[in-house]
């Protein structure tokens, strides 16, 4: 396809992903094996078309996975699918509880169990859910079920191996930086592995004034600065085990970073423009602790 034909592609499956069909998975299946059809006979135009049209159908089966959560107070495991991010005095995660995502906010003594996890952690939780009620748009596109209030943090335990792993690098990476102030500490995180949330306001403000929040993203730069380490190792191994040993490293090195990033990218960024603002919160409802009707601090 030509340039024009990506460009085109990319605007009708946006439009697409905008105008959701729920359809039954026989018709999903028919629209695919279309677009793999038209694609093997090189119809660009016909591609295109199928294209959009399975955008469609694929959002309106991830709209009508959605089930809308009811007010009831929850007691059980709830697996943390981001970080626990500072807002507005409290924590802020996002969690999935039986089989649907909620957004997650905590006070007191229930933020500080949930400050020091980190994601793909599983916690025991007594929370308080509700339903959405008038969400924004941009809210329930994140395929939220509902919000919630912790009450209390009873237990947790460290998650699936891989995740295990993951943050078991992660927390000797951050030990390691122990002897740095918390803002050479927090810009370090940001650095290595694409973490930035305990960095502060004006830190944050300043990067963003210069353009260079790029540099707090997991990006090629990290990847080089992994492989530079490695290099000892990968001038000792041949064509194919070197081949085995960098892909090992990368999906090593994904884990850690990359699949966070995932996650975080659902919480959206809680920062505030250039141009003096330093503010990292913006609910869409004022927090309550009392009332438990704080918004999510998406951006």
């Amino acid at each position: 396809m030509s340039d024009r034909h990506v460009a085109a592609m990319a605007i009708v499956v946006w439009a697409g992903a905008l105008t959701p069909r729920h359809v039954p998975t026989v018709v999903l299946l028919t629209a695919t094996a279309v677009a793999a059809l038209a694609l093997h006979r090189r119809w660009p135009v016909r591609f295109i078309i199928t294209v959009a049209i399975l955008a469609s159908f694929l959002s309106g089966a991830a709209w009508a996975r959605i089930e809308p959560a009811v007010a009831e107070r929850y007691v059980g495991p709830a697996v943390l699918v981001a970080d626990p991010e500072p807002v507005s005095g409290g924590v802020r995660v996002t969690a999935l509880i039986e089989g649907g995502r909620y957004d997650l906010r905590a006070w007191g003594s229930p933020a500080g169990g949930l400050r020091n996890r980190l994601m793909g952690e599983r916690v025991k939780v007594e929370v308080d859910l509700r339903p959405l009620g008038n969400a924004p748009a941009w809210l329930l596109a994140q395929g939220l079920s509902g919000r919630g209030t912790v009450v209390s943090v009873e237990s947790f335990d460290v998650g699936s191996p891989h995740t295990r792993i993951a943050n078991s690098i992660r927390r000797t990476i951050e030990s390691g930086a122990s002897s740095m102030n918390r803002d050479e500490r927090a810009l370090f995180a940001g650095l290595v592995y694409g973490d930035d949330r305990q960095q502060s306001p004006l830190t944050a403000d300043n990067f963003d004034a210069a353009g260079l929040t790029h540099l707090l993203a997991v990006s090629g730069q990290n990847v080089a600065f992994v492989l530079a380490i490695t290099g000892p190792v990968l001038r000792r191994l041949g064509h194919r085990q070197r081949f085995v040993f960098v892909l090992a490293v990368l999906l090593l090195f994904a884990t850690v970073t990359t699949i966070r990033a995932v996650g975080g990218a659902g919480l959206g960024d809680d920062r505030g423009g250039s141009g003096g603002s330093v503010s990292r919160d913006r609910d869409v409802e004022s927090p309550d602790p009392g009332s438990g009707c704080g918004g999510p601090g998406v951006g």
